[in-house]
């Protein structure tokens, strides 16, 4: 019989209702509250949001290599050269370093022509080249080195921080993305309480929301966004919004209104954090009842990054479609904690009845 293996689930910290400038990325992404994602997560079913949540102890965390020049073009966009600079470091590259040594071929025929040994690993000839000249280029040695002066900052491939740096001249010289991150606060964090209920297996359980806002400025939420691999013969504008569609860009941009609404009454409480200018939030407050809207900038991440602004109006039908999908998922996430707590969630609803409807594409094709 297969036993089942069970880690224990702890619960992470959270973090106080409020406001936050400066919190890191880390402290965000630890909180368990929901954000656009989970909500995401949970219309498509609550046990996919279960299983990529904090409650599935054997979940784990991966971040692609799409997700690392995202977050490097993302940091020089949105959060500006000196927080680029500040994480970042341009790595070395083979092209700068005539006759460098890579391959253990390569470091055995340097060797040989000098008359040493040539026995041993890699490590070993490569200690051998460095103890006959310290200055030889060897690829490992030059690596090492840059490590060092990257001096904690993310060593990024050469290639890649040029790239980027270029890229983002798509943006910085457009004029209607350019202004989109200025006059406001990068990174800003906003967690807030929707309400309480009670599960049996843990008692009063707090449901609770949160959003990271890429830009805030007085009467607009920023957003950055990449598109790839849509197909070539779309344009891309109709890219834009068959992404808004297939990714419920919709629903994320619904739930930070939802916490940009949330911010007056927690600002006015005094639960904002960080460092922010005292005179940005007096004038904040003072404008919160005017209109805003949350803004797209998108960007193509393959090829030329073309940047195109798309603006959502939080008093359209759209929106209010949105916030009924969100209020859907947060009624599921209620019922489940409910009934399963943090245990594994299981799909409860009735058995379904296969009708002709569910086959009309199949039963089309074969009129």
């Amino acid at each position: 019989m297969l036993e089942r293996v069970s880690d224990p689930v702890v619960m992470p910290e959270t973090i106080a209702d409020g406001v936050y400038f400066n919190l890191s990325a880390d402290d965000y992404h630890r909180d368990p509250a929901l954000g656009s994602t989970d909500v995401g997560l949970l219309l498509k079913h609550p046990g996919d949001y279960w299983w990529q949540s904090w409650m599935n102890p054997q979940h784990e965390y991966q971040k692609t290599d799409f997700q690392e020049w995202g977050q490097a073009f993302h940091a020089l966009i949105v959060e500006g050269e000196s927080s680029f600079d500040a994480r970042y470091f341009r790595g070395p590259s083979k092209d700068d370093h005539p006759g460098v040594l890579v391959k253990v071929d390569e470091l055995k025929k340097w060797l040989s022509l000098r008359g040493y040994s040539v026995q041993g690993l890699k490590e070993t000839l490569e200690k051998r080249v460095l103890s006959a000249d310290p200055d030889a280029p060897v690829w490992s040695e030059i690596e090492r080195k840059a490590e060092v002066q990257a001096e904690g900052r993310v060593v990024l491939d050469p290639r890649t921080y040029d790239q980027i740096v270029l890229s983002s001249g798509y943006i910085t010289r457009n004029p209607r993305c350019a202004k989109a991150f200025a006059n406001g606060y990068p990174e800003v964090s906003i967690f807030w309480t929707v309400g309480d209920m009670d599960v049996e297996s843990v008692g009063t359980w707090k449901l609770r929301c949160k959003c990271r806002i890429d830009y805030l400025k007085y009467h607009a939420l920023v957003d950055l966004k990449s598109i790839r691999h849509w197909r070539k013969m779309t344009e891309f504008e109709i890219a834009i919004f068959q992404s808004i569609t297939n990714y419920g860009y919709d629903i994320q941009a619904a739930h930070y209104c939802n916490g940009r609404e949330r911010m007056p009454e927690l600002i006015r409480a005094g639960n904002v954090y960080g460092d922010v200018e005292v005179s940005w939030i007096k004038r904040f407050l003072e404008l919160s009842g005017d209109p805003f809207r949350f803004v797209w900038i998108f960007y193509q991440a393959e090829g030329a990054p073309i940047a195109k602004r798309v603006d959502y109006i939080p008093q359209a039908d759209y929106h209010f479609a949105a916030v009924s999908d969100i209020n859907r998922a947060l009624e599921r996430y209620r019922r489940y904690m409910s009934v399963f707590g943090v245990s594994q969630w299981v799909d409860v609803s009735e058995p379904r009845i296969l009708t002709n409807e569910d086959l009309r594409t199949r039963l089309a094709a074969i009129v």
